[in-house]
């Protein structure tokens, strides 16, 4: 008997690393980027069948666990690289960090899949696991009766609920918690299909949360039809392919999933300005200098910041951008007269250029954009907000590790969030720099003000850190998002990919090929309409709607289980 609980076991494992492989490759597969929103939703539906299927708590338990790391370890594996390669660190002690990083961050999900398992799986299933049922377990059986159906549909809406709630918090506890690390979030993967509707109004942790309330949905489904077949160790999967009405359950959701793009596709490449609230095009060129990281910060960064000078003063494009740190020193180190060459050479009030280059203020130091317009002896001057753990500060504790790591570590001060935004040309241009373009509530405070509201987003980054993986094909992603969130078109200036023009649909007009020097003209249409209803909530509240209603949902599961306790007693 224990050498087939020992395989049971074994399968279950199986399962959910095959569950967490569909996640991480959702966001970006490997050698064919991209968002497939068909393969995040199939990952859900594993997780919930082995979470509802699960016989003990331990067993939920352990199968969220594999499932969340394999997930993010998959998704974010090239952290690898700029620790090893770039950053000198041992192999083993750089892959043991990052194998490190999605173990702990996977727990968010496993005490969230606990606490699902205990309100949830318990109370409406746990008669048919073998852990022993608790005294206030109150529903049974299915019947075959309407009051059998009703009770049916009501468990299986309870459940999916209250899934989609635990899905959801853990995710918002990854996006917010020790400043957050929400990369791979599964909303992401959703730009494509039909969830991604739901972008300006409940945003990328809404989506997520609806794609796992539909996976619980149908798992439930499958579960009601196949277990007493699994019990009597008839194969599930084989029971599941002779009922074609259960078959339908799985297919029709990916095939709409997968269906969808193509199906919306010309109503999605309209021209940029076609509806309303469109400003007049502007004229830009995007910077992609490819300077090599190993240099970037030391032989090279004059030579580079010498190359992004001559294609800003020789550029005929109205705005011109370059990337994060194109300028890797600070203005004391650049010649005194650099910032009015530069304005002399640009035609007064026609043209603006916003370039990266850290600023110093006495001995504190930000990553920063300045901005220049025409002749104007003023200089616009964004700071980046949202800072990056062991990159741009060091966590308290973590000094031993960054010290195995040869690379310049900035020591950063954070901006104010809900900085003014470039105005030039008729347009407000937000920028926001490297990852910031992750939280999109950050983004929302600058629309809190419609009449300042950005007309245009710029993202300006360098993630050549992480050598040429699918990292670029997920930033991408992310950015996408975001437009559709907050409706606004976004212009991405990067070292060495993706630059790119994303209109307000999310759908991307220009993709310069990554990893090479070059120069990218395009023409965007800032927007104007009023703030999404995402933008207005999260400019006020930021994500505590979102936290609000999954601890309400969660609560009134667990206040379930105390009333039901509380009357069998």
């Amino acid at each position: 008997m224990k050498f087939f609980h020992h395989r049971d076991t074994f399968r279950r494992d199986l399962w959910a690393a095959l569950g967490g492989l569909c996640q991480a490759g959702s966001m970006g597969l490997p050698f064919h980027g991209g968002a497939h929103g068909a393969l995040q939703w199939l990952a859900m539906l594993i997780l919930a069948h082995l979470t509802l299927s699960s016989r003990t708590s331990r067993a939920c338990v352990r199968g969220a666990f594999v499932f969340q790391s394999v997930a993010l370890a998959m998704t974010f594996w090239w952290i690898f690289i700029s620790l090893h390669v770039y950053g000198e660190m041992n192999a083993l002690l750089a892959a043991f960090g990052v194998f490190a990083l999605a173990c702990a961050l996977a727990l968010y999900w496993c005490g969230f899949a606990w606490l699902f398992y205990q309100w949830g799986v318990l109370p409406c299933v746990g008669e048919h696991l073998s852990e022993p049922l608790p005294k206030d377990t109150t529903l049974k059986k299915p019947m075959s009766s309407s009051g059998g159906a009703l009770q049916i549909f009501r468990q299986r809406a309870f459940l999916s609920s209250l899934f989609a709630a635990s899905w959801l918090l853990s995710e918002l506890c990854r996006a917010q918690w020790f400043t957050g690390f929400p990369w791979g979030s599964s909303g992401y993967a959703h730009n494509d299909t039909w969830m991604a509707l739901g972008a300006p109004y409940l945003g990328v942790y809404g989506i997520g949360a609806f794609s796992a309330f539909l996976g619980m949905w149908v798992a439930h489904v499958l579960w009601l039809k196949t277990r007493a077949h699994t019990d009597s160790g008839t194969s599930a999967l084989r029971e599941i392919f002779k009922h074609s009405p259960l078959v339908a359950w799985v297919v029709l959701p990916l095939l709409s999933l997968v269906v969808w793009p193509l199906v919306v596709h010309k109503a999605h490449v309209e021209p940029i300005g076609s509806q309303g609230g469109a400003g007049q095009a502007l004229s830009v060129e995007l910077l992609q200098g490819n300077v090599p990281q190993q240099t970037k910060f030391r032989n090279d960064r004059f030579t580079a910041a010498q190359w992004y000078y001559d294609q800003m003063v020789s550029s005929k494009a109205e705005l011109v951008v370059t990337p994060e740190t194109a300028f890797a020193m600070t203005l004391d180190e650049l010649p005194r007269n650099f910032l009015e060459a530069m304005q002399n050479r640009l035609v007064p009030k026609a043209q603006a250029v916003l370039f990266g280059i850290p600023s110093k203020d006495g001995q504190a130091y930000a990553n920063s954009a300045l901005g220049l317009v025409g002749a104007s002896s003023e200089v616009y001057r964004y700071d980046k907000v949202h800072l990056v753990p062991f990159g741009e500060f060091i966590p308290p504790f973590f000094r031993w590790f960054t010290d195995q790591m040869q690379m310049p570590l900035g020591f950063f001060n954070p901006g104010p969030v809900g900085q003014r935004s470039l105005k030039f040309s008729g347009q407000r241009i937000a920028p926001n720099i490297c990852y910031e373009d992750l939280f999109g509530e950050e983004l929302a405070v600058q629309f809190l003000d419609k009449d300042e509201a950005p007309s245009i987003l710029v993202n300006l980054s360098n993630i050549a850190w992480f050598g040429d993986t699918v990292i670029l094909d997920q930033h991408l992603e992310i950015s996408r998002m975001r437009t559709l969130e907050l409706r606004r078109p976004m212009i991405r200036a990067t070292n060495s990919g993706a630059t790119a023009v994303i209109d307000h649909l999310g759908q991307v007009r220009v993709l310069a090929p990554a990893f090479q020097r070059q120069k990218v003209s395009a023409s965007v249409e800032g927007r104007f309409e009023e703030p999404t209803f995402f933008a207005w909530w999260a400019a006020r509240w930021g994500l505590l709607p979102l936290w609000g209603l999954g601890l309400w949902v969660l609560g009134v599961g667990g206040l379930g289980r105390l009333w039901a306790r509380a009357k069998s007693r």
